[in-house]
Parts: structure tokens; C-alpha cells; sequence
């Protein structure tokens, strides 16, 4: 078992890694509409780069939540366990 990961010309050790935050580099062939619409999609978003546009919409289709959901997802938590409390 690896004691350490390398990212560029930096060791991390294995137990400073985390697998949710690392980015791994791929080559993938994606339709020119596609990334046309990113691209442009892009250019409203807060962060303007369609790489972390293209990144944030394929953990949403995975994972079944919004990357900016998280924070509403938290606030619903919370309500429910209040209403618990008063219930």
C-alpha cells in the first residue's frame, strides 16, 4: 500500500490525501456542441471556466446533488431536526 501519493512534484502522505478534493488529468473526446455549450454556459457562471462548469454538472449527474445545493441541502437538515425537537 503507497505511504504517499504524488500530485506534480509533490508527496502528500496518505493520510493528509483527500480522494474528494484530488483532480487526475484524462483526455476525453467530448462532442463540439457539447463543449460549445459549455463553453458558453461558462461565461455566466460565477467561477467563468468551463472545465469546473463541465466537472461541477458530472458530480451532479453522479452524485444527484447540486455542487451550490450544498449549502440548501445543510439548511434542510438543520429544519428537520428542529421540527423534530418541537414535534
Amino acid at each position: 500500500m503507497k505511504k504517499k501519493f504524488k500530485t506534480g512534484s509533490v508527496d502528500i502522505p496518505k493520510d493528509e490525501f483527500d480522494p474528494t478534493k484530488a483532480k487526475v488529468r484524462i483526455s476525453l473526446f467530448v462532442d463540439a456542441d457539447v463543449l460549445s455549450a459549455f463553453k458558453q454556459a461558462a461565461k455566466s457562471a460565477p467561477h467563468g471556466e468551463y472545465q469546473t462548469l463541465m466537472r461541477e454538472k458530472l458530480k451532479e449527474a453522479i452524485f444527484g446533488r447540486h455542487i451550490d445545493g450544498d449549502l440548501r441541502e445543510t439548511i434542510r437538515e438543520v429544519v428537520r431536526e428542529e421540527l423534530k425537537k418541537v414535534g
